[in-house]
């Protein structure tokens, strides 16, 4: 099953590394799977860096 990433948090950041989105706030980060994402959703200042736009994009 597929998830929708919602992003609420400010100061998120959302990138790409080894082909999973790099999820990172503050000291913390995690990878996530492109293949279990179906959506991403910012809902609040956060941003996302154009690799992480294109593995979104390649995926779908």
């Amino acid at each position: 099953m597929r998830m929708q990433l919602v992003i609420n948090t400010p100061g998120t950041f959302i990138t790409q590394k080894d082909g999973c989105f790099r999820l990172k706030q503050k000291e913390n980060q995690f990878d996530i799977s492109p293949l279990k994402v179906e959506s991403i959703i910012i809902s609040n200042q956060a941003m996302i860096s154009s690799q992480a736009v294109v593995l979104a994009l390649a995926l779908h």
